[in-house]
Order: C-alpha cells, then sequence, then structure tokens
C-alpha cells in the first residue's frame, strides 16, 4: 500500500496503469479475502499524506499568493523542479494523495453488501473521519490556489 506514496513516483502516477493495477489488487485483496485491513492501511497512508500537506494550508505572507507558486519558485533548478521530492514536496505529497484516492474510488466500487458494510465502517471511524477532516482542508486549500493561480 506504502507503494502509493513513494517520494520517487512521478507527479502524474494515479493516471498511469501502474497505479490503476495497485488499486486492482488491493480491490481483489479486498472483495476476495475481505481484509478490512486494505481499507485501514489505506486510511492511515493518506491520513499521512494529508498531514504532510498541512504546510498547504496556511496563509502566505502579505500581499497573498499561492504556496505551491512559492515552493515551484524557491526550487533550486526550475527545470527539474516537478521531477524532486525535495524541491517541491507539496507538490509530490498532492500527487501521493490523489494515488490514494484512486485507490479508494477503485476500491469502494463495489456491488457486495458486506464489503460496503466494512468500507463504511472504516470511514466513519476515528480514522476515517479524520481522513475526510483533511480532505476537506485540501480541497478548501486547493480551491484558493486555482483561483490564485487562475487569476495570473
Amino acid at each position: 500500500m506504502a507503494i502509493l506514496g513513494l517520494p520517487n513516483l512521478p507527479i502524474d502516477f494515479q493516471v498511469t496503469p501502474t497505479c490503476q493495477a495497485i488499486s486492482s489488487v488491493c480491490k481483489s485483496i479486498l472483495n476476495l479475502a475481505h481484509e478490512p485491513q486494505v481499507l485501514k492501511q489505506g486510511l492511515l497512508h493518506l491520513n499521512e499524506v494529508l498531514q504532510c500537506l498541512e504546510h498547504l494550508h496556511r496563509p502566505v505572507d502579505p500581499p497573498g499568493g499561492s504556496v505551491l507558486l512559492e515552493e515551484l519558485v524557491s526550487a533550486p533548478n526550475m527545470n527539474e523542479a516537478t521531477l524532486s521530492a525535495q524541491s517541491t514536496p507539496l507538490l509530490h505529497y498532492m500527487s501521493a494523495a490523489h494515488a490514494y484516492i484512486v485507490m479508494f474510488i477503485h476500491v469502494c466500487r463495489t456491488g457486495q453488501s458486506d464489503i460496503r458494510t466494512i468500507s463504511i465502517s472504516h470511514w466513519g471511524s476515528e480514522l476515517g473521519l479524520s481522513v475526510l477532516k483533511g480532505l476537506s482542508s485540501l480541497y478548501t486549500s486547493l480551491v484558493w490556489e486555482s483561483t490564485v493561480l487562475l487569476a495570473l
């Protein structure tokens, strides 16, 4: 499961067939073995990534602006900034969050009622609610970032 959050993955990893294949394996494990650890581990990893994205929610010093653009401009080598998790950590954490979200979309799309029950119980747990709160904060920050970047 941790493979979805590796820092050396390309930032478009979540749209590759490899990410889909990992998601399919997770779904198969959940559907065939009814192993609830798939969801729990996914939530734990996504929660860690969301905690690393807390810096994205901080306000930028006046006159304001984009945290992501500031991160990109501060990178030592602009040409390779998107390739390096050390240069653009927020961008890479956002990519990891996207990969976990893709996995959850794939895994939770099932017709089995017992799997739906497992899914609902995990999303309704303290950890699940914490992840949902983190996703809500991420959404708010991304709306702000897109508004600022589109205004440029």
